[in-house]
């Protein structure tokens, strides 16, 4: 589940802004669930697996 406290959560990862992977892992990812109170694993589940992947795909808003 998400944190409530976290309202928006935006980036640009293709590497043009963001070229932060280090060994094949983003940097950003060290610090996460430090950061945002919330584990990476459900984040990328949220993402991946979830409502948003449905909006990605066109199938939810």
């Amino acid at each position: 589940m998400i944190s409530a406290s976290v309202k928006v959560v935006a980036w640009d990862f293709d590497g043009v802004l963001n070229n932060n992977v280090e060994n094949g892992e983003f940097v950003w990812s060290r610090s996460f669930e430090q950061d945002l109170g919330l584990s990476h694993a459900s984040f990328g589940a949220y993402l991946f697996r979830g409502r948003f992947r449905e909006a990605m795909a066109g199938r939810a808003d």
